[in-house]
């Protein structure tokens, strides 16, 4: 069974721009810091479970056709274009709440960008922090 660290993701807002985005990790000891979600070393099979707290006025969601881009953190490179990495996977979507399952196989920092639409499917600006896997933890062989 999964453990779970539970982020809340706020959005603010009076219009369209600009447009404010925040997130708490609520599960205690696993703050990194300046947005970022740490994964202590050992620590595997972890679900993040990413809930929407919009004070917008407007209808936003997560964009269930790619809710999240990741990619390992690289020198000149911080905004994901694309989900790119074996360490996690997306385990389910809506339009209030994404679960993202984390092996924390490797050591390595990650840049990831939550995508977001409007009701009609129109995107909205994506937020993009930080997840901190320190590694020792094990990834299944099938998914």
């Amino acid at each position: 069974m999964a453990q779970t660290k539970d982020v809340k993701v706020t959005i603010k807002g009076t219009g369209w721009n600009p447009i404010a985005w925040s997130q708490v990790v609520e599960t205690a000891g696993h703050n990194g810091g300046n947005d970022k979600i740490k994964f202590p070393r050992g620590a595997d099979n972890y679900d993040l479970i990413f809930t929407l707290d919009n004070h917008t006025g407007h209808d936003i969601r997560f964009d269930a056709s790619g809710p999240i881009f990741i990619e390992r953190t690289l020198p000149g490179s911080p905004y994901p274009s694309k989900f790119d990495t074996d360490q996690l996977m997306v385990k389910s979507c809506d339009a209030n709440k994404l679960v993202v399952r984390n092996w924390n196989v490797l050591e390595m920092e990650f840049h990831y960008q939550l995508n977001f639409v409007t009701a009609i499917g129109d995107p909205v600006r994506a937020f993009d922090p930080i997840i901190l896997n320190d590694g020792g933890g094990s990834r299944p062989l099938i998914r």
